[in-house]
């Protein structure tokens, strides 16, 4: 993405502790500042998702500042990289929680987010997720300290498979390519199964959806599988990675022409892959975390402040819209801050649960019984563009996430 590490925490200090750039300093009310501590990957393969992730976290806090900050107290954004591994997330955690910060916002990767989840009763923290999408975390490895703030597996992958299989009814052969961990799998098996119930030969053996192809987390070189699906005979593929690995096997694919071969192409991550690829774009499906240009989204004003403080502060007219998770997240552990009055972990899970609040992509909902926030899920279609970006949107899909998400079952094993 251009930016070195310390840059880009440099960057985050600033961003988190004194505002939006261009924006006045305010005069809050004197005290020690409410400090949230901002864990995300900002090395490693999943950088080109976690540093907009990490930017919306900011913008959020930057507007509550603007607005007075919480409790008559200036917040103050403290960031670490996780460093996309799961001794990385620890290591931030033990840090952040030795400086006395015990609210947190992050977990960009499955990875970082599970190995985060088993300190915080001991640590008497609380952690709002934004980015990691593994069953398990509201399942069998459910918290009552962690929060998703985002859409599972199931919610975003599996309405993925749901929206292929309506737009795509006469694609019949479909091969997905995850990446080997978690998170992969459930993406796999999520799109598979909703895809088989939304389409109309979803009963019939016509309907041929592969084994998962299995790939590293961090992989960059695809050719091998590119090579394989050429000569496979499918129609249709779901890239389920996340990161550069992504944009590396998109790159790679074009330049041998597999897109041209495919019926249908559809990945993660959406716009990020679209702004990496540039002049290299051509037209596949994805998710879009924040579809800021079309309605209703385009008439809410919180999404009309976002976007504002987005071009202000980064100076980027066409954000990744995967900066909302990180905006999300921030918002609702601050909200449950307001809403318990404290800091205290207890007091703010308590007014965690069940809260609902307004995003820029509207309501959101965080259930009671296993932390997940329920709003609306929304995939796009992406297309070239002879002007920057270099990419459009052709086609938006929305999907109220009460008709994907499963039932609550925390400590339990999602089965689908």
């Amino acid at each position: 993405m251009g930016l070195s590490r310390r840059k880009l925490l440099q960057g985050a200090a600033a961003a988190a502790g004194v505002g939006i750039a261009g924006a006045p300093r305010l005069l809050l009310a004197q005290g020690e500042p409410i400090r949230i501590g901002l864990m995300f990957s900002l090395s490693g393969p999943y950088v080109p998702a976690s540093e907009p992730n990490m930017k919306g976290a900011q913008l959020a806090i930057a507007a509550y500042n603007r607005r007075g900050g919480l409790l008559g107290r200036k917040i103050e954004g403290v960031p670490r990289d996780d460093k996309f591994s799961g001794a990385g997330a620890v290591a931030a955690t033990r840090d952040l929680a030795g400086m006395g910060i015990n609210l947190f916002v992050g977990g960009s990767s499955s990875t970082a987010a599970l190995a985060t989840m088993p300190l915080l009763k001991e640590l008497k923290a609380v952690f709002t997720i934004a980015g990691a999408a593994a069953m398990s975390i509201t399942h069998e490895s459910f918290t009552r300290n962690a929060f998703r703030v985002q859409a599972n597996a199931n919610m975003q992958y599996g309405g993925l498979g749901r929206a292929m299989a309506i737009q795509f009814p006469n694609i019949l052969k479909w091969q997905v390519v995850a990446p080997d961990s978690a998170f992969g799998r459930d993406a796999a098996r999520t799109f598979a199964a909703n895809m088989r119930l939304a389409h109309p030969k979803g009963a019939s053996k016509e309907l041929e959806i592969r084994d998962p192809m299995l790939v590293g987390a961090s992989q960059s070189d695809f050719r091998p599988q590119i090579n394989q699906l050429m000569n496979s005979g499918v129609e249709g593929v779901f890239f389920a990675a996340v990161g550069a690995p992504t944009v590396s096997f998109f790159q790679q694919a074009r330049s041998v022409g597999l897109e041209k071969k495919l019926k249908a192409i559809c990945e993660g991550q959406g716009d990020v892959t679209a702004k990496a690829l540039g002049r290299d774009m051509f037209t596949y499906w994805g998710p879009t975390f924040w579809p800021y240009q079309i309605e209703p989204t385009k008439s809410n004003k919180l999404s009309q402040e976002f976007y504002k403080d987005w071009v202000d502060a980064y100076k980027d007219s066409s954000p990744p819209t995967v900066g909302c998770i990180g905006y999300r997240a921030a918002t609702a552990i601050l909200e449950g801050v307001k809403r318990a009055k404290s800091t205290d972990a207890e007091a703010v899970i308590a007014a965690m649960e069940g809260l609902q609040f307004d995003s820029p992509t509207g309501p959101v909902r965080l259930r009671k019984e296993d932390h997940q926030s329920i709003g609306t899920v929304f995939f796009a279609q992406y297309a070239p563009s002879s002007t920057e970006p270099f990419y459009e949107i052709k086609s938006v899909k929305a999907i109220d996430e009460n008709t994907v998400v499963e039932r609550p079952t925390p400590g339990s094993e999602y089965v689908i």
